[in-house]
């Protein structure tokens, strides 16, 4: 039997079990579903996707180009393929991509990728929060960078290649590198401008600057260096007003006729050096033309002084000559005896005459020489003083002649004495013999010295041929002159002989006198005077040993002199020779350094026109520095700066403190480091450690091999680390940090943006991207710090899911409708009697039949037993059994 209380609580139970319906609650966040167009989904409140395959996720997202993918709340992809993440994103050009809040990419392949960034250029890249990229082709990356032409990049922050936003201008080619770097964003026209580092400017067509604060801002100009200023077309500036550099550690430059190239003080000190060489050498020069002049006018002056020597002597040998003649005239005058002493007397003349004459000669011939010698320079001055001593020695042999000349003279005068007085005029004419001695001693004399200057001449080369033909003349002269004087002393030694044949006629003649009674007293007194004659003729005779003693003397003296003349002369041969070779030497020696100099001069004026020229252009290369110098020690390095060091081969360090210290690294700005090979630190200033770190802007850090940072306080540490952005931080090998604050530190993650930013992934709903697909497809899951990562199910997971769903919608329809059928019966009137109900029932489309029963027990309380049944179809079938009371 029953017990009350579970009679009493029944009811409640049958009702729930009969599962009443009850009003049903809307669902707030609106279901993923197909969008009408094929392939389409559509998730979010307003979503729409409707062109073939496009995606539409986040409230009133659209996605109506063919392949297109929105993703937040009112983005818009509306390009072929274009892809928009981020509230408000717009991708509108073909196979376009914008990520972030706001950002827009409108045209062919362009790329932005930050908040408010626009790429609006064909193929265009911005990569930074309100970048703009809005020339064909142009990159920009960095918070608020700008590049409005085609071609134009722009790294860094609040970068501007080519205009700004404020000016509107459109300059093609510009590129500017660096925070706040400007390049051709001055006026229109500024084309292919170049700046790179910090505040950097190059506002002018062709113009390029690097280092920070550098301005290039005259057409084609170029400054390097930090402040560097090149404000003139054309012209290259390492410093500024007041702030010059120097630039060292340059190569020497080509020199050539064709050579551009700048020269360094090296080379114009050499060029100095050797133009004051070949001035000394020719000043030099000079001087010894002055002398060689000095010393032919001095020859030319005691050629002339010889001249009127010689001639005043051949006047002199004529006054003689006429003295003889009177003399031979008054001889006529004496008898037989005395007649045949003044024939051999006038023989003696004769011979003394033609003695003189050929002395006279060899002066004429001495002349000769002595004028063909003087006409020669320094070099011959030996043969001008061989001259002058063979015109001293004709001149004491036309001394001697005079001298012959008087003997004869007075050898005449004492023949015409009476017949006693005939052995003075022997005497005389033995004074006579020994007059002719010297003067052919004397004449020998002028042989050697004539032979002396006729070896002296022979020592000269082809160019002295003159001298030595005048020598030979003078030796032909000289010849004659001793031929001659060879004669005279025959004559003479004829004329003694004849002299001592009349002593023994004269004897007689005497003796005949003597007996003569009527001139005894006029004997006598001729006798006394003859005495008197004899005596001084004696006299006369003794002197006239006494000179023949001394003319041999001389004579001896002269010989002595002829041999040391001789072997002087051998000497002076030697000495000429090896002084022809000299001078030879000497003369090739001047040509070559006159050559020399006339090159240096030449040269020496290129240079000077190159050093003005290079001056000039170098007022506008200037460098101001207080630091140390630069130093570029590896191989080929390049180190432009004040302490700036290039110490890697081929390494570049430009600016202040700037270092390259590996191979091929480059270091461009004030105090930027570059210390791995190949690596590459450009703005203000960054850090790039690691064989091909890369860090670009300002203050970033890219350490590592392979690390790149760029943007503004970036960081990227680790094996291939990117920082790219505002204070992007890649701190972990292969981490991938892109946007202002985004944050990856685990290896080989990938982080886009910060919490606040939004995402737009191009091409990634494309017909394209799934059919590169394979294996199963699974969706991608994010957690509260927006780590991504693939789910364990996928589109096909999903779509059975669905298929689920909608049975169980089915069959829940049927379900409610069969409850709804089933019904119940009422309580029979009376104990023992069943009551019964059929009922029918639709729900939503689902349609049930059902009917119920009731039996009332005989009890003192009214109950009863129920069951009912319904039927809903494809198995939904519902059946029940309870209770039912009164109390």
């Amino acid at each position: 039997m029953l017990s009350k209380s579970l009679v009493a609580s029944a009811p409640l139970a049958i009702a729930t079990a009969l599962l009443i319906p009850t009003e049903a609650r809307a669902d707030t966040t609106p279901e993923c579903n197909t969008g009408p167009g094929i392939n389409t989904t559509e998730c979010g409140a307003d979503s729409t996707a409707n062109a073939p395959n496009s995606t539409a996720i986040g409230q009133g997202s659209t996605a109506n180009g063919t392949a297109s993918t929105a993703t937040g709340q009112g983005s818009v992809a509306s390009g072929f393929a274009a892809t928009a993440t981020g509230r408000g994103a717009q991708a509108t050009g073909v196979r376009s991509t914008a990520t972030g809040t706001v950002s827009t990419a409108s045209e062919t392949a362009t790329t932005a990728n930050g908040w408010g960034s626009v790429a609006s250029g064909s193929y265009a890249t911005a990569i930074g929060s309100e970048s703009s990229a809005l020339g064909l082709s142009s990159t920009t990356v960095g918070t608020s960078s700008f590049a409005s032409g085609d071609g134009g990049t722009a790294l860094g922050f609040y970068t501007h290649a080519g205009g700004t936003k404020a000016n509107g201008f459109v300059n093609q080619g510009a590129t500017a590198l660096g925070h706040a770097a400007q390049a051709g964003a001055g006026a229109e026209g500024q084309h292919n401008a170049t700046s790179v580092g910090a505040q950097a400017t190059a506002n002018a067509l062709n113009a390029s600057a690097f280092g920070a604060h550098a301005e290039a801002t005259g057409e084609g100009s170029v400054a390097l260096g930090q402040g560097a200023v090149a404000d003139e077309a054309n012209t290259v500036s390492v410093g500024a007003a007041g702030a010059e550099r120097r630039i060292v550690n340059v190569a020497s430059g080509a020199v050539t006729a064709g050579s551009s190239d700048a020269v360094t003080g090296d080379q114009l000190y050499n060029t100095n050096q050797q133009v004051a060489a070949a001035q000394a050498a020719a000043d030099e020069a000079a001087a010894s033309a002055a002398s060689a002049q000095g010393t032919a006018d001095t020859a030319l002056a005691s050629a002339t002084a010889a001249q009127a020597a010689a001639g005043t002597a051949l006047a002199n040998a004529a006054t003689a000559q006429d003295t003889a003649n009177q003399a031979l005239a008054a001889n006529d005058a004496q008898d037989l005896a005395i007649a045949d002493n003044a024939e051999a007397a006038a023989r003696a003349q004769s011979t003394a005459d033609t003695a003189l004459g050929r002395a006279a000669s060899a002066q004429d011939a001495a002349d000769q020489a002595l004028a063909e010698n003087a006409a020669q320079d320094t070099a011959i001055a030996a043969n001008a003083e061989a001259a002058a001593r063979a015109q001293g020695t004709a001149d004491t042999a036309l001394t001697r002649a005079a001298s012959a000349q008087d003997a004869a003279d007075q050898a005449l005068a004492e023949n015409a004495a009476q017949d006693t007085a005939i052995a003075a005029n022997a005497e005389a004419a033995a004074r006579a013999q020994d007059t002719a001695d010297t003067a052919l001693t004397r004449a020998a004399s002028a042989q050697d010295a004539a032979d002396q200057a006729l070896a002296e001449n022979a020592a000269q080369d082809t160019a002295i041929a003159a001298n030595a033909e005048a020598a030979a003349r003078a030796q032909g002269t000289a010849d004659t002159a001793l031929t001659r004087a060879t004669s005279a002393q025959d004559a003479a030694d004829q004329a003694l002989a004849e002299n001592a044949a009349q002593d023994t006629a004269i004897a007689a003649n005497a003796d005949a006198a003597a007996r003569a009674q009527g001139s005894a007293d006029t004997a006598l007194a001729d006798a006394a005077a003859a005495q008197q004659r004899a005596d001084d003729a004696f006299d006369n005779a003794v002197s006239a040993q006494t000179n023949a003693a001394a003319a041999r003397t001389e004579a001896r003296e002269a010989q002595r002199v002829a041999i040391e003349a001789g072997e002087d002369a051998v000497a002076a041969r030697q000495r000429a020779d090896n002084a022809f070779e000299k001078a030879v030497k000497a003369q090739a020696e001047a040509d070559t350094a006159r050559n020399i100099a006339v090159q240096a001069q030449a040269d020496a004026d290129i240079a000077l026109a190159k050093a003005n020229a290079n001056e000039a252009e170098l007022v506008y290369f200037a460098v101001n520095s207080s630091g140390a110098a630069s130093q570029a020690t590896g191989a080929d390095a390049v180190a432009i700066g004040g302490d700036s060091v290039a110490a890697g081969d081929r390494s570049v360090a430009i600016g202040t403190n700037a270092q390259a210290a590996a191979g091929q690294a480059v270091a461009i700005g004030a105090g930027n480091i570059a210390s791995g090979d190949g690596a590459v630190a450009i703005g203000d200033p960054n850090i790039a450690t690691g064989r091909g770190a890369v860090a670009l802007g300002a203050d970033n850090r890219a350490i590592g091999t392979g690390a790149v940072a760029i943007g503004a306080d970036s960081i990227a540490e680790g094996q291939s680390a990117i920082a790219l952005g505002r204070n992007a931080q890649a701190t972990a090998a292969g981490a991938v940090a892109i946007g202002e604050n985004a944050v990856a530190s685990r290896p080989g993650q990938v982080a886009l943006g910060s919490s606040g930013s939004t995402y737009t992934l191009a091409g990634i709903g494309s017909a394209e991207s799934r059919a590169a697909q394979s294996g199963d497809i699974r969706y991608v899951t994010a957690d509260a710090s927006g780590n991504l990562a693939l789910a364990d199910f996928g589109p096909v997971d999903i779509a059975r899911i669905q298929g689920r769903v909608n049975r169980d919608r089915r069959d829940a329809r049927a379900g409610i409708a069969a409850a709804m059928a089933i019904g119940y019966a009422p309580m029979p009137s009376e104990p023992g009697r069943t009551s019964y109900a059929l009922n029918g029932s639709t729900f939503r489309g689902a349609q049930a039949i059902g009917g119920a029963i009731s039996h009332r027990l005989d009890t003192e309380a009214p109950f009863a037993l129920t069951a009912g049944f319904a039927y809903a179809g494809n198995g939904n079938n519902a059946a029940r059994v309870g209770i039912a009371g009164e109390f």
